[in-house]
C-alpha cells in the first residue's frame, strides 16, 4: 500500500513488519509522512492528517495545536522514519530498486524506468526522468488535444500550440461584435457566412460602379450610401429628396415643439398665478407659490414678485433680472448661468449654494447670507452687498478646479468691480487667483482668518477700518488701496517678508497701533513713498 496524502507515495517493503512506534495510529494508519507532535499530549500524526482537526485525535482537546519535530526525540523518530525500506515508485514501470526512504528521491532523478504521463491512453514508454519531456514533446503519440471531450481525436504533442490555433473542435465567437453566437470552430465559417448577410459589421462593397470603396455596412448606410460619387443621378434625386425632407421634418418639430411649450406656459400662468394691477396693467406675481414639482428649466421670471416663494434645488438658465426675492430662502440651491441683474432680495439667504457663471450685476443684496457658498465665475459688478456675510465661502474663477490654464483661457472670472461691500463678512473664505475686487468699497468688512493670496485691492479699493487678522497675503495687491484704521496682525509684515518685500520709505511714514499681535494701520498707502512691489 502506498501513502496517498504525498505528492509522491512511498511503497514499503514488508509494511507489515514496521514499528507500531512509526505509524500514524489515531487517522490514516500509515507510516509517518512530515511528522508533527501535538502540544496537549505528546502524539504523533501526520501533517496533513492533524491539519483539518479541529480536536486532538487521542485526547479530545480544543483548541487543537501541533508543531513541527524539532527537538532531539523528534529528530530519533525523523532518522528511523529514513531508515524505512521502500521500492522505486517506478516499480510498476519495471524498475526494482530498493533502499532506505531518505534515498529514493536521489535514485528516482537517475532512474530509467519513468512511464510516460499518458500511459493511461496506452503510450508504453519508459525512460529516464530527464527523457520524459524530449518524450512528450517529440516522440509520444498518446497526448491528447484539450478538447478532446468535444470530439478532437488529434494526439501528440508536437505542434499542439499550432494545432489548437486550428482545432475544429475549440468554441470560439462569432467575428462580428453585433452578434453573441459561439460554438464549434468547424461550425463558425457556415454561421458567419449568414451573418455577414444581416450584420452592421460585415465588410461591404459598394454597387456603383467604378466606386472601389469597401468598408462596414454600418459606415455604408450611414454616409457612403448617400455620399458615394459614382450614384446614379435618380439615386441622387431621391436621396436629395430624403435629406430634404429630414431636415424639414426636423425643423417642423422643433418648431411645434417651441409652440406647444409656448402655449403650455401661457396655461400654466394664467391657470396658476392671480394677477394684479400695477401702473394701470396687470402683472402677475409668485408669492408664496411652490415651484419645486415643477422644470424651470429656460424660464423667464423677470420682474416678477417672488417673495417667499419655494424653488426646487436645481436652477439652470432661469431669468430672474428685475423680480423681488426679499429674505428668501434658497439654501442648499445650485445655479447654472442664472441672471439676478438689478434683483432686489435684500436679507436673502444663499447658505451652501452653488453659483455657477450667474450673473448679480446691479443687484441689491443687503444682508444677504452666502455663508460656505461655492461662487465661480459670478458677477457682482456694481451690486449693493452692505452688511452681506460670505463667512466660509468659496470663491473663483470658472474651470479654477480643474485647471489653473484653463482658468485664465476662459477669461470668466469672480467680478465684484465697484460693489459696495461695506460691513461685510468674509471669515474664512477662500478667494482664488481670477477674483476682481477693483474699486470696490470695502469699509469695515471682515476678513478674519480668510484666505487672500494673489487677490488685487487696485484701483483704489476701500479697506477702511477692515479686519485682517489671521489672512493669508502672500501675493496680494494693495497699491493706491486706502487701509485707513485696518487692522492686521504681525503675520501680515511676516507674509510680505516671505515673499521678500520689505516697507521701505512706508515703515518710516506709517505707523502701527495696538495691543499684543492686534495692529492697526494709519494713514493712506497713496500718500507715501511706499515700494510699489509691495503695494
Amino acid at each position: 500500500s502506498g501513502d496517498r496524502r504525498s505528492a509522491v507515495p512511498f511503497k514499503y517493503v514488508n509494511e507489515d513488519a514496521i514499528d507500531h512506534a512509526l505509524t500514524c495510529t489515531l487517522v490514516c494508519m500509515e507510516p509517518l509522512f512530515e511528522p508533527v507532535v501535538t502540544s496537549c499530549c505528546g502524539s504523533y500524526l501526520c501533517k496533513q492528517c492533524a491539519t483539518p482537526c479541529d480536536r486532538c485525535p487521542k485526547c479530545r482537546c480544543q483548541p487543537f495545536e501541533f508543531k513541527d519535530c524539532i527537538g532531539a526525540r523528534e529528530r530519533l523518530l525523523q532518522n528511523q522514519l529514513a531508515v524505512l525500506k521502500v521500492f522505486c515508485m517506478n516499480q510498476e514501470s519495471g524498475c526494482s530498486w530498493t533502499g532506505e526512504r531518505g534515498n529514493r528521491d536521489a535514485h528516482v532523478t537517475g532512474c530509467s524506468f519513468f512511464a510516460c504521463t499518458n500511459q493511461h491512453a496506452g503510450c508504453s514508454w519508459a525512460g529516464k526522468r530527464a527523457d520524459v519531456t524530449s518524450h512528450l514533446d517529440n516522440q509520444c503519440a498518446y497526448h491528447a488535444c484539450s478538447n478532446a471531450s468535444r470530439g478532437c481525436k488529434h494526439r501528440g504533442r508536437r505542434q499542439m500550440q499550432k494545432h489548437l490555433h486550428a482545432c475544429d473542435f475549440a468554441v470560439v465567437s462569432c467575428k462580428y461584435r453585433d452578434c453573441d453566437w459561439s460554438g464549434l470552430r468547424k461550425d463558425s465559417v457556415a454561421h458567419e457566412h449568414l451573418c455577414a448577410k444581416t450584420s452592421d459589421f460585415a465588410i461591404v462593397s459598394c454597387i456603383n460602379v467604378p466606386c472601389q470603396w469597401s468598408g462596414p455596412r454600418y459606415e455604408h448606410t450611414a454616409t457612403h450610401a448617400r455620399r458615394c460619387p459614382h450614384l446614379p443621378l435618380e439615386a441622387r434625386i431621391t436621396v436629395l429628396e430624403e435629406l430634404f425632407e429630414e431636415r424639414l421634418r426636423a425643423h417642423h418639430n422643433e418648431l411645434v415643439q417651441t409652440i406647444d411649450d409656448a402655449i403650455l406656459q401661457a396655461r400654466w400662468i394664467s391657470v396658476h398665478f392671480p394677477t394684479h394691477r400695477a401702473g394701470g396693467g396687470k402683472r402677475p406675481h409668485f408669492r408664496n407659490f411652490d415651484f419645486s414639482t415643477y422644470s424651470l428649466q429656460g424660464a423667464n421670471l423677470a420682474g416678477f414678485d417672488l417673495s417667499t416663494s419655494r424653488f426646487p434645488k436645481k436652477l439652470d438658465r432661469v431669468t430672474f433680472s428685475g423680480s423681488r426675492l426679499p429674505g428668501i430662502d434658497l439654501t442648499g440651491t445650485t445655479f447654472e448661468h442664472c441672471s439676478f441683474v438689478n434683483v432686489s432680495a435684500n436679507g436673502a439667504i444663499f447658505t451652501e449654494c452653488t453659483f455657477e457663471e450667474c450673473d448679480f450685476s446691479g443687484a441689491t443684496l443687503q444682508k444677504s447670507i452666502f455663508a460656505k457658498a461655492s461662487i465661480n465665475g459670478t458677477k457682482f459688478v456694481k451690486a449693493q452687498l452692505q452688511h452681506a456675510n460670505f463667512d466660509g465661502a468659496r470663491i473663483a474663477a470658472v474651470g479654477e478646479f480643474q485647471s489653473i490654464s484653463h482658468t485664465y483661457r476662459s477669461g470668466k472670472r469672480c467680478d465684484f468691480t465697484d460693489a459696495t461691500l461695506t460691513n461685510a463678512s468674509f471669515r474664512h473664505a477662500i478667494f482664488s487667483s481670477g477674483v476682481s475686487l477693483s474699486g470696490s468699497i470695502l469699509e469695515d468688512v471682515d476678513f478674519t482668518d480668510a484666505d487672500l493670496r494673489y487677490v488685487s485691492f487696485v484701483h483704489i479699493a476701500s479697506l477702511r477700518d477692515a479686519i485682517l487678522t489671521g489672512a493669508r497675503m502672500l501675493g496680494t495687491s494693495f497699491r493706491t488701496c486706502d487701509l485707513l484704521q485696518a487692522t492686521v496682525d504681525e503675520e501680515f509684515a511676516h507674509q510680505v517678508a516671505m515673499a521678500q518685500r520689505t516697507l521701505g520709505p512706508y515703515a518710516t511714514s506709517r505707523t502701527y497701533t495696538g495691543s499684543g499681535n492686534m495692529i492697526s494701520l494709519t494713514g493712506r498707502a497713496d500718500q507715501a513713498a511706499a515700494p510699489t512691489s509691495f503695494w
